[in-house]
Order: structure tokens, then C-alpha cells, then sequence
């Protein structure tokens, strides 16, 4: 019967060093902000606007972001 188990612990992240490791959904923000910021980057350029406006905008969106994510998870999932 061992073949019907079922793990509901999955594989969480990498393990890197002892105790040090990185998950996957951490992964998943940065990658998610670092091809945000790609894909802004191209369309800045596309219509020429500075650059120099770009790195201010990645922050506020960066804060913002979690800033929202946080205040919705307390909000919806622990009220």
C-alpha cells in the first residue's frame, strides 16, 4: 500500500549551507522584479524616457509591493 501515500511536505527550497536555505516562493519575488524591471527598462528606452527615473520607480514599486502583500495577508488571511 505504500505506492497510494501521498507527501504533503514537498520540496520547499534549495539548501545551500547547515541550516541557510532559499525557498522558492522567495525566488519566484525576485525573479518576478528583476524581469519587471527588464521589461521596464525596454520600455523606457522605446519611449525615450531617462533612465535615471528608472531606479526610483523599481524601489517604490519594490516597497509597495510587499508592503501590499503584507497588509493583504493580515487583512484577508489573518484578520
Amino acid at each position: 500500500m505504500h505506492f497510494l501515500e501521498f507527501d504533503w511536505n514537498p520540496l520547499t527550497g534549495i539548501d545551500i549551507v547547515g541550516n541557510f536555505k532559499i525557498h522558492f516562493y522567495s525566488l519566484m519575488w525576485v525573479l518576478a522584479f528583476v524581469i519587471g524591471w527588464n521589461i521596464m527598462k525596454r520600455i523606457f528606452i522605446r519611449e525615450d524616457v531617462k533612465i535615471e527615473y528608472l531606479d526610483p520607480l523599481f524601489i517604490y514599486t519594490v516597497l509597495a509591493t510587499m508592503l501590499g502583500a503584507r497588509l493583504g495577508h493580515v487583512i484577508f488571511y489573518q484578520p
